[in-house]
């Protein structure tokens, strides 16, 4: 039976995982904290070699509105190297690690993975830049069907209006908090929304499998019964 259009690379190992992932993890500690306070010593000395200074992160790295307009498109993906403080920089890593390693194990080749990761990056920064002209809640409530009740039955159009006033709220905030994660978190979110879509695309995958085996299992008892059936029908006729 066929697999999965998208099956897995047997030779990618977590050795070679985390060879791609050093770039990346490389990227995130040389460039400075916005807040590095509670950094620890090794960081803070690992900054003093660092080339990159903070005033250099501030103005040429990090992604704002303001860096939008001026044409520095390029922050929308530099800003992933960029943290506020050393909790918001270990949760990327630890998450980046585990979070990619499905998604980099279905991935032909090491650019695919990176393509996932920055253009999530690039996407979610973008967005931000919409945010005060995205119409999120006509957006949730695209998600919703319309009404099926009359109005003249009022229990049932009013418990579909409370259910799916819900629903809109909750696609609303889904939505409003994906607007608001930038950087490295909004790469991660992208891994983990590819790695969804493997495991569904596999599930899919297996259903198939299932059925088809089904079918021919099915196929080949109905074919012994219709030759039992015309066997039985030919000794009949012969007792006749």
């Amino acid at each position: 039976m066929p697999g999965p259009s998208h099956a897995p690379f047997p030779h990618k190992t977590w050795a070679n995982y985390l060879d791609v992932l050093l770039p990346l993890v490389t990227g995130f500690l040389v460039v400075p904290l916005e807040d590095a306070h509670d950094a620890p010593q090794w960081l803070r000395e690992l900054y003093a070699l660092s080339p990159v200074t903070p005033k250099f992160a501030h103005e040429h790295l990090v992604f704002s509105r303001s860096a939008w307009t001026e044409g520095r498109y390029y922050t929308a993906v530099t800003h992933c190297f960029s943290h506020e403080n050393p909790s918001h920089l270990f949760n990327n890593i630890s998450s980046l690690v585990f979070a990619g390693k499905n998604v980099y194990t279905h991935t032909a080749n090491t650019f695919e993975f990176y393509l996932i990761f920055f253009s999530s990056v690039g996407a979610s920064a973008y967005l931000t830049t919409l945010k005060d002209e995205l119409q999120l809640m006509p957006m949730a409530q695209s998600f919703v069907l319309r009404n099926p009740f009359p109005s003249s039955w009022r229990r049932l159009h009013g418990w579909y209006d409370n259910k799916a006033g819900k629903v809109t709220r909750s696609a609303n905030h889904f939505l409003s908090q994906y607007v608001i994660y930038r950087g490295a978190s909004a790469g991660v979110f992208g891994l983990i929304g590819a790695s969804a879509v493997i495991q569904v695309e596999e599930l899919w995958a297996w259903g198939h499998e299932m059925w088809m085996i089904y079918r021919q299992k099915t196929s080949v008892d109905s074919t012994t019964w219709r030759r039992l059936g015309l066997s039985f029908l030919g000794l009949g006729k012969k007792m006749i």
